[in-house]
Order: structure tokens, then sequence, then C-alpha cells
């Protein structure tokens, strides 16, 4: 304890600069220790000290992982976007103000058709631009991939979106899609 004393009274000081026989060590909670001073020795001399910090490292650590945890009881960091695919037609989709809608339609660009936006209420839900076509995983030609649309809930209430398969130089569509948005606060 003489050198951890003798660096306490060093430190005190004021001193801006630590001499190099003073480096070899650790800076824990403000206290600087000399590496020797860590080392567990035969009869337990040491061991105490040794278990004390371990302890405290790994009380400071839970504390740190539960901290940002505790305040995000009823909502989470991460939001997830809500995917909407084909099977979801007709239904009612049930989200929150700010969610992401993403939905996901198979397309077949090829043939002329695609999905056409037939109804979009802009005071509840936001277009976050085009949408994006992701060609299938084959390299068969001709074969079908899927047409990605990204929407953002802006406000509460209900809202209807209705989307038609359709060529752009025809005015019947071949198929359409239709949800009912139910935005909650």
């Amino acid at each position: 304890m003489k050198k951890l004393n003798g660096l306490c009274r060093w430190l005190k000081r004021g001193s801006t600069s630590v001499p190099k026989d003073k480096i070899k060590g650790i800076l824990i909670w403000g206290t600087f220790l000399d590496a020797k001073l860590l080392t567990i020795r035969r009869g337990g001399g040491m061991r105490p000290l040794l278990h004390l910090i371990m302890v405290s490292v790994l009380a400071f650590s839970a504390l740190c992982l539960w901290l940002p945890a505790a305040g995000t009881a009823e909502k989470p960091l991460d939001k997830h976007p809500v995917v909407i695919t084909e099977k979801d037609d007709g239904m009612l989709v049930k989200v929150v103000v700010g969610d992401t809608l993403v939905l996901r339609l198979a397309s077949n660009p090829t043939t002329g058709y695609a999905w056409q936006t037939i109804k979009l209420d802009t005071v509840y839900l936001q277009s976050m631009g085009e949408p994006i076509y992701e060609p299938p995983n084959t390299r068969m030609l001709g074969a079908g991939g899927t047409q990605v649309f990204t929407f953002t809930t802006l406000k509460p209430g209900n809202s209807s979106l209705v989307l038609a398969y359709m060529r752009s130089w025809e005015t019947k569509p071949i198929k359409a899609f239709a949800i009912i948005v139910q935005i909650e606060p």
C-alpha cells in the first residue's frame, strides 16, 4: 500500500506530468492503481482488492446495459416496418403514427403490367418515392419479381389504400389490391 499511498499524495500535489515508473497501472474511478498491486499473491494478500475491482466493474457494466433499456418499456427504440403482402388484400391493418408501411406485391414488368396506386389519402399516408422493382432470384427469362411500395403514416385516423395491376395504356386492371389502414396515435 506504500506505493498506492505515495502515488495518491503525488497526484494530490497537482503534478501535470506522470513519472515513467508510475505509468504501468490503471485508473479506476479516479484512483490510479499500480499494476504490481493487482497481482494475486499466495496467502490472499491482494485477493480482496482484485475481487472488489472485478465486482465493481461488473456492477457498473450491468448498470450501463440496464439504464438505456429502463426508459423504453412502452415503445421500442428500433421500429420495424409493417410489411404487407398480397395475402393481406381486403384486410384492416393497424399501425401507429410514424410507422413505415412496406407493400410487397408480385409483379412482372416484362408483360407490361405493373402495380399503380389508384387511391392514396395523402392526409394520412405519404408515399416515400417511386416503387422499387426487385427482380426474381432466377435467371429464367420472363420470370416475375416483386414491386415494393413504401409509405409513412402521418396522423391518426382511417384511410384506404387501393392499387391496380394493369398496363399503363389500358383502363381496366386485371387485379386489384385494397387495404384499410387504421392509424393510432
